[in-house]
């Protein structure tokens, strides 16, 4: 997986991107993340891109699915400040997709998420069951190896995000994850990739996860 071909496919994400209809407003979604655990951020971040309104997903799309992650605990806030989507455990509360200053008052509130580099790699995590029905399971294999939780999660949700948008995720009911130190090419019959710059220099690029069909 050459600095050639990586280049090549983050571009052609942000031509995708921008070519989509619509007005071009920027959206952005709020996170407010406690306890962490991956199995259930993953199927949050999907069952969330699956309640957003068409119209409003559309317009997250063309925003990049920009997500701002807080750390807090999403049941003290629940009741002053209603969810659009909360995990099922309680763990992660999300809002929006909306208008930068909607959630301002949040930002305030709560500081950025932030937590260890590196979760451990793991070649097989339990499957996760997402909440609308179909037969078929996708691996979700991601780079966890020297990645800060901020980044993880931030790489995770723009890829199950963007897959569910974009209807990738329709034919499959469940995810299995398999957490890596480094992917050198895809494997199998890729759905969804996420690639970006690695630890923020625009000129190396990496790619940090992809979605297939399990065999």
């Amino acid at each position: 997986m050459t600095q050639a071909w990586l280049k090549e496919a983050y571009e052609r994400r942000v031509e995708r991107i921008l070519a989509l209809p619509g007005d071009g407003q920027q959206v952005r979604a709020v996170a407010v993340v406690g306890e962490f655990d991956l199995a259930m951020f993953v199927r949050s971040s999907a069952d969330f891109a699956a309640c957003v309104d068409p119209d409003i997903g559309m317009a997250w799309q063309q925003s990049f699915t920009r997500t701002i992650f807080l750390a807090g605990d999403p049941h003290n806030l629940v009741e002053r400040q209603p969810a659009a989507h909360l995990a099922d455990d309680g763990s992660v509360a999300w809002y929006g997709p909306d208008r930068p200053e909607a959630y301002e008052g949040l930002s305030r509130l709560l500081r950025p998420l932030s937590g260890p580099t590196g979760l451990g790699v793991v070649a097989e995590r339990p499957e996760v069951p997402l909440s609308w029905s179909a037969d078929r399971s996708v691996d979700l294999v991601a780079v966890t190896s020297e990645v800060s939780l901020e980044a993880t999660v931030v790489h995770i949700n723009h890829l199950v995000a963007e897959a569910v948008l974009t209807g990738a995720l329709n034919s499959a009911g469940a995810i299995k994850i398999r957490t890596v130190e480094q992917i050198d090419a895809i494997e199998g019959e890729c759905l969804a990739f996420r690639v970006a710059p690695r630890d923020g220099n625009d000129e190396s690029l990496r790619c940090f996860g992809y979605l297939r069909w399990s065999e």
